[in-house]
């Protein structure tokens, strides 16, 4: 919820947001957005499924996570992304969407 306050103050319209990795899935059959923000752990399930269907439909995204996911999660798919952390900081989190959306 804090990060879509800071979207959404700072202009940008969140279309969707899930709490399981099912749900993210389920968003992306119905909705493709220009961006993503991805906490590297589910409800204890890693989030790299969501981040290989967003690289299928070229889909940009961050992690936003507290954990080193390289330790956690051993698949390619999230090699490179860049992890703002937490707690989440506003313009670290505003700069690395703006980053990948440029970079994409």
């Amino acid at each position: 919820m804090d990060i879509e306050v800071m979207l959404e103050q700072n202009g940008h319209r969140v279309i969707g947001s899930a709490t399981s990795v099912p749900a993210a899935l389920r968003l992306l059959d119905t909705l493709t957005p220009d961006v993503a923000v991805l906490d590297v752990n589910l409800r204890g399930q890693s989030v790299a499924p969501v981040a290989e269907r967003l690289r299928e439909i070229s889909v940009p995204f961050v992690l936003a996570s507290a954990y080193d996911f390289r330790n956690i999660d051993s698949s390619d798919v999230l090699k490179g992304a860049v992890n703002i952390g937490k707690p989440i900081r506003e313009r670290r989190l505003l700069d690395a969407l703006t980053a990948v959306i440029a970079a994409g």
